[in-house]
């Protein structure tokens, strides 16, 4: 596991259907979402500029950098959530 000191805060913004988590741009004005539809080994990421309720989001073109598998949990996708954030924060 990534140590969090180096991470944005990832907040669970998960429901029913996708395994998901939350974090904010460091100039607090775009909000990030990471995203796994449950039961899958896809990405999905997405952008929400502040002022606004709409998102921008596109598909992550190879989850497999990210994941072996098809995460079965919250935590399991915490962990690829956590790969995919240090890549592109780039830390």
């Amino acid at each position: 596991m990534i140590e969090n000191s180096v991470l944005p805060e990832l907040v669970n913004a998960s429901s029913e259907r996708w395994f998901a988590v939350d974090w904010m741009s460091q100039d607090r004005r775009t909000l990030f979402r990471l995203a796994n539809p449950v039961g899958y080994q896809r990405l999905h990421f997405g952008t929400q500029r502040s002022g606004t309720d709409k998102w921008s989001t596109v598909r992550v073109g190879t989850p497999e950098r990210f994941m072996t598998r098809a995460p079965e949990t919250y935590e399991q996708f915490l962990v690829a959530a956590q790969v995919f954030v240090c890549a592109f924060e780039g830390t």
